[in-house]
């Protein structure tokens, strides 16, 4: 027997599920950037550290890290999360009836998104946090717009699932 997880395509709550996602994903990786950048500093400023190449280069690659790795990696990881829910939607029938649900957790989503979304510019506004998130700029534009982004993701995706037209087997044409 299959699992209820595995069986689950082009649900109505991948937009739900993809916002917290990438919620925790970005204050993870502002965490992380936040830890290198205190690693950084404690590398440099010792005194028997500071003076090795090794140490040196370590520090480097800590601020490689902290400044565009993490953010790059964000950035695609969200396209990919998008590209694959626009992807399932060609992939799936759906009867109209349940468009109205897909409507109900839009909004849903859409009002947790300002929340998520508020609640990720507190946190990188606050003054522990400001010089690491100052350094993730793409990671910011995405939290502090993903209601928008979200928004056209589903509308796309619900034009892509319900506007598909029947073939003479029942299936459809995508």
């Amino acid at each position: 027997m299959r699992s209820i997880l595995m069986n689950k395509k082009a649900d109505a709550t991948d937009g739900l599920m993809m916002m917290i996602t990438l919620f925790f994903l970005a204050v993870s990786l502002l965490i992380v950037g936040f830890a290198n950048s205190k690693i950084s500093n404690i590398i440099s400023t010792t005194d028997g550290l500071n003076s090795t190449t090794t140490a040196t280069s370590a520090v480097t690659q800590l601020d490689l890290i902290t400044s565009t790795s993490i953010q790059k990696g964000f950035a695609i990881l969200f396209a990919f999360l998008c590209i694959g829910s626009l992807l399932t939607s060609f992939l799936v029938r759906v009867h109209p009836a349940f468009f109205f649900i897909y409507i109900i957790t839009t909004g849903v989503m859409v009002i947790l998104g300002a929340i998520l979304g508020n609640v990720y510019n507190t946190l990188i506004n606050n003054e522990t946090l400001i010089d690491v998130a100052s350094q993730q700029t793409m990671t910011n534009w995405i939290m502090t717009h993903i209601v928008g982004i979200m928004l056209a993701v589903v509308a796309i995706s619900l034009i892509v699932l319900f506007a598909k037209v029947p073939d003479e087997t029942g299936g459809s044409v995508v």
